[in-house]
């Protein structure tokens, strides 16, 4: 399985890209020549990597994690948790539709940034369920998050769209 991944540097862009893909589903992204920039002129700016093997950890940070209170909402999905780190900032977001929640921007220049990951062959089962709880104020990416055990891995993660 081959995901292709987009990394926006126009936010207004990865909003609107974020909505699509959560309403008509990731086919809407099929189709778009990366290379050439006549085939979606709004996604020029946007940089692209493929992740060749299917990811199968969600990094998880601020009320889902274990123990907090949110965590029912991934609390289902069976697989083994284990702590990484990530880069990029954390924050409390005070305005928009994820307001009161925390927030995470990745950045690979960021800080260390403490997560969950859960690792688990279930949670394509799951996605629209912890989509649909977080809404419109969070979009799923692909990040490397280093574990505690020393190793590296590709995890999805829910980063805060900061201008919806």
């Amino acid at each position: 399985m081959q995901t292709m991944v987009f990394r926006f540097s126009n936010q207004e862009t990865s909003l609107l890209v974020a909505r699509r893909v959560r309403k008509f589903g990731p086919q809407v992204m099929s189709g778009i020549d990366p290379s050439s920039a006549t085939s979606m002129p709004s996604l020029c700016a946007a940089s692209f990597f493929s992740v060749t093997e299917e990811v199968t950890a969600l990094a998880v940070y601020g009320s889902l994690i274990p123990g907090e209170k949110d965590h029912w909402v991934v609390r289902g999905i069976q697989g083994e948790w284990q702590p990484g780190t990530v880069r990029g900032f954390a924050f409390e977001i005070t305005w928009g539709p994820a307001e009161g929640y925390d927030g995470f921007l990745p950045d690979e220049n960021g800080n260390h940034v403490p997560v969950m990951v859960l690792t688990s062959d279930q949670l394509d089962k799951h996605w629209r369920s912890v989509d649909d709880f977080l809404g419109d104020g969070f979009a799923r990416q692909i990040v490397p998050v280093a574990l505690s055990v020393g190793s590296v891995i590709n995890a999805w993660i829910y980063a805060a769209l900061t201008n919806s």
